[in-house]
């Protein structure tokens, strides 16, 4: 109980702060691992979502999650035959995963996801693609949907 509430009993409105509470952000809820699980989960839920938006700080969270999974992905690479084709499919599945999420990226930014396929022009396709997706997206709702809410 706190002093106020001590020296008057019935005021019920103050708040009890106990010795353990943190003022200060939450730390375990707000690392980067946190919020690149959170980020990579919420595109592997949408695998096959190529419709809406996604958030410029989800998007890169979220690549940094793919990237981590990919690395992981070689692990079964030593194991002979059944290895290689389970890398395969790990592969497949990122793949498209990543796909999903740039085409959600560039509605963000208010362009058609059609502008994914310029990373098949060698050299300037890949970086110009890089650039669009660290644009900011549109504040309020665009011909894709409504402005996305960034889980991180």
């Amino acid at each position: 109980m706190n002093q106020r509430q001590a020296n008057n009993g019935s005021d019920s409105s103050a708040k009890v702060i106990s010795p353990n509470e943190n003022h200060e952000n939450d730390s375990a809820s707000n690392t980067f691992a946190s919020k690149s699980f959170a980020a990579t989960k919420d595109a592997l839920n949408k695998v096959f979502e190529f419709s809406g938006r996604t958030s410029q700080t989800d998007y890169w969270y979220a690549q940094v999650g793919l990237t981590v999974i990919a690395a992981l992905g070689l692990i079964p690479i030593f194991i002979p035959i059944i290895g290689v084709i389970l890398v395969t499919l790990i592969y497949v599945a990122l793949a498209i995963v990543s796909i999903a999420l740039s085409i959600r990226r560039c509605h963000d930014t208010n362009r058609s996801g059609g502008y994914y396929c310029l990373i098949f022009i060698p050299v300037i396709g890949g970086p110009v693609l890089q650039v669009f997706m660290a644009e900011p997206g549109n504040e309020y709702s665009n011909q894709f949907g409504p402005e996305p809410v960034s889980l991180t």
